[in-house]
C-alpha cells in the first residue's frame, strides 16, 4: 500500500464520524489538517482571513470563502489534471449550487464533511470533480 494511501488511513482512522462543527470540522479544516498532518508547512493566515476566522468568513461571504479557499490551494498546491489523481489528492467538488473541497479517497471514493453525516467517506458519483491539487513533499 502506497505512502499516501497509508497517511489518509491513519489521518481518517479517527475521524471518520466525528460531527460537523463550525469552524474546527468543515471540509476546509479537514483538508487542511490533512495536508499538515502529512508534512506540509502552510499558514495559519492568508490574505488576512486566519484558519481560526475561516468559517465566519464563510457565513457572511460565502462565494468570496470560496474562491479564498481555491486561491490558497493554488498558492500552496500543485494543480493536476483531474483525470490523473491519486489516493490523497486534494479535490475542488460541486454538487448542485455548493462548492467544497475533499480528499481523494481512491476507488471512486472521497473524504469529506456533511453537516449531516459529519466526516465521511462517500462515493465520488454525485459530484463533479471542478480541479484537483497535489502536494509534494519536499
Amino acid at each position: 500500500m502506497g505512502c499516501r494511501r497509508m497517511n489518509l488511513l491513519k489521518f481518517s482512522q479517527h475521524r471518520v464520524g466525528q460531527r460537523y462543527t463550525s469552524g474546527q470540522i468543515d471540509c476546509f479544516h479537514l483538508v487542511y489538517d490533512f495536508l499538515t498532518e502529512s508534512g506540509a508547512v502552510l499558514p495559519s493566515t492568508f490574505r488576512g482571513i486566519s484558519l481560526d476566522d475561516y468559517f465566519d468568513f464563510f457565513k457572511k461571504d460565502p462565494l468570496r470563502a470560496q474562491m479564498t479557499m481555491i486561491d490558497f490551494f493554488e498558492e500552496y498546491l500543485d494543480e493536476i489534471e483531474t483525470k490523473s489523481r491519486v489516493t490523497g489528492d486534494i479535490l475542488i467538488l460541486s454538487y448542485e449550487q455548493a462548492i467544497f473541497v475533499g480528499i481523494d479517497a481512491g476507488n471512486g471514493k472521497v473524504l469529506t464533511v456533511a453537516v449531516e453525516l459529519g466526516v465521511n467517506v462517500s462515493p465520488l458519483t454525485p459530484y463533479k470533480i471542478e480541479r484537483a491539487f497535489r502536494w509534494h513533499k519536499s
